[in-house]
């Protein structure tokens, strides 16, 4: 179910690949800086123009690094400049829209049912395939994860007793990642838990 993910990839596949901003190099800057001082390399940013693996995106002054990205998420798009491609990111991103989806679908549909189950998944990633998310998803910025963070926190502020463990443990993975990658998400997630304290 989890490879349903890859419809919400058409905006890349359609435009030939993914989208890059001049914030995402900012990112990578701040990653590619500790990228060199645990190495003393710092050739994998420059290796590859940034413009050829992600077009839009210019690159920054070399040594120039700004501040208040997070290193976090510079250091998962980091992933995509070592392996010479953004795909790598931006795939692991529509797995974890995916993990999102399948994960709120499983409140409403019993997975025991396989039949109805694969139905309401199929068309849940079919209609959200026509809404703004897959292009969130093709975006080499936080955004996606942020806005992950806000159902996924309800669905396990709602029905955290009878989510299973490993999935849990995912969803809390999730929300540690879009946290560290976003300040926005801090604040978002700190509302969601003071309207569940009151709630409770």
């Amino acid at each position: 179910m989890l490879l349903l993910g890859v419809l919400l990839l058409w905006p890349a596949i359609l435009h030939g690949d993914v989208f890059g901003f001049n914030d995402t190099v900012s990112y990578l800057r701040g990653a590619d800086t500790v990228w060199a001082k645990l190495t003393g390399h710092s050739d994998a940013f420059f290796a590859t123009p940034v413009s050829d693996i992600a077009p839009g995106a210019t690159k920054a002054e070399p040594g120039m690094v700004l501040y208040g990205r997070s290193l976090y998420f510079g250091l998962f798009l980091y992933l995509g400049l070592l392996a010479k491609s953004f795909w790598v990111p931006v795939v692991l991103q529509a797995l974890a829209a995916g993990a999102a989806i399948v994960g709120i679908v499983r409140h409403f549909v019993d997975p025991a049912h396989e039949r109805a189950f694969a139905r309401t998944c199929l068309a849940a990633f079919a209609l959200l395939a026509l809404t703004p998310l897959p292009f969130f998803v093709c975006f080499l910025m936080p955004d996606l994860v942020v806005g992950l963070a806000i159902p996924v926190a309800a669905l396990l502020l709602c029905r955290w007793r009878v989510e299973r463990l490993w999935w849990r443990i995912g969803m809390l993975a999730l929300l540690a990642f879009a946290a560290l990658s976003h300040s926005t998400a801090v604040a978002l997630l700190g509302l969601l838990a003071v309207a569940g304290l009151a709630a409770a």
